[in-house]
């Protein structure tokens, strides 16, 4: 039930947005300012058109951009690096870090570092990483997901499959997290 009322409620909002966002491009005033710097209707149309988009996008703009630079991040830092002097048939134990926060990025973006060190004499073997984002302003200021989960985009990309194909190829066998 609480789902369905959650979405009710974004739904409400979205469509909030949108009939404000006609209401603001086909408005009187615009209609002024578009008959003052466009002599042709098609001109006029194609403006107040423009000014519909860009005003329904606003909401989640930081949305689409985050959505790219996720992806870009994911694809450089949610990677598996082995360590120098790496030695097949070990067993590991899995050491997280603190999360880092990702400077410069739209939407918040965490940094969660892994290290895989041996069992028996802590010795760095594999270092792999995850990465988890929040959503946009919209999300966090409506406060309808429990996450702050973003809309557009899964929010977290880790190297679990990469890590799982790495340590069968150096037989690797973990062990516990600590």
């Amino acid at each position: 039930m609480g789902a369905i009322l959650t979405g009710l409620i974004f739904l409400s909002v979205i469509v909030a947005w949108v009939v404000a966002s006609a209401m603001i491009s086909f408005s009187k005033r615009v209609d002024e300012l578009t008959n003052h710097f466009f002599k042709y209707r098609w001109e006029r149309m194609l403006s107040k058109w423009s000014v519909f988009i860009f005003l329904v996008l606003i909401p989640i703009a930081d949305e689409l951009i985050g959505a790219v630079q996720f992806d870009y991040l994911c694809g450089r830092y949610a990677i598996v690096t082995p360590r120098e002097g790496l030695r097949p048939d070990r067993s590991y134990v899995a050491i997280y870090s603190p999360a880092e926060s990702i400077s410069r990025a739209i939407v918040p973006m965490h940094l969660l570092r892994y290290v895989a060190a041996d069992s028996v004499d802590r010795a760095p073997l594999f270092e792999a990483n995850r990465i988890d984002a929040e959503g946009g302003w919209l999300i966090r200021l409506i406060g309808i997901s429990e996450t702050n989960g973003p809309l557009l985009f899964n929010g977290s990309c880790d190297s679990n499959e990469e890590r799982i194909r790495f340590s069968s190829k150096h037989n690797l066998k973990y062990i516990r997290t600590e």
